[in-house]
């Protein structure tokens, strides 16, 4: 068995929907892309404008915080971590677009191409295969707007009711 046998077996054994393979590659990219715009507010120094620079840390700290927490929850098949990994390519739109506001892109990419792959991301993640995925053993898929409405509100379990019962003793 070579090498790569050996990782084929591995990936296989997540029985993770491949396509999710893809959403790991690009929240990997982000992952490098905030390494290297931390080294680059390191590099170009304090001097400029230090409140611009700390408070654009703090972002880029927060942004890899929350992509690794998603990278992380993806191959599991619990559905929080569906809900985690939505809202982070969710807020990470936005936050690219801020970077590009602020001349602050060390990209190896256009931002714009890449707000694109995270909206084709965010599309992946409400394919068929992977909310079944991600939905428990033995229930059914909610439909799509559940799920919808899932990213921004957790609802109650409605699917099964439990009621404790004591016998009385005389």
């Amino acid at each position: 068995m070579n090498l790569f046998d050996s990782i084929v077996k591995r990936v296989k054994a997540f029985n993770m929907p491949a396509i999710l393979y893809v959403v790991e590659f690009i929240l990997t990219y982000v992952l490098i892309r905030n390494m290297n715009l931390f080294y680059y507010l390191e590099v170009s120094g304090w001097r400029d404008n230090w409140v611009r620079n700390t408070a654009l840390i703090v972002i880029v700290i927060v942004m890899t915080t929350l992509t690794i927490r998603a990278m992380i929850g993806i191959p599991s098949s619990d559905r929080y971590s569906w809900r985690s990994t939505v809202r982070t390519l969710i807020i990470l739109i936005p936050m690219t677009v801020i970077y590009y506001v602020f001349e602050f892109g060390y990209f190896f990419i256009s931002p714009w191409v890449l707000l694109i792959i995270m909206s084709v991301s965010i599309g992946i993640m409400f394919l068929p295969s992977v909310r079944r995925y991600h939905t428990p053993p033995m229930r059914k898929v909610p439909p799509l707007k559940e799920w919808v409405k899932f990213i921004f509100i957790r609802p109650e379990e409605t699917e099964y009711r439990y009621r404790f019962a004591y016998e009385k003793k005389d």
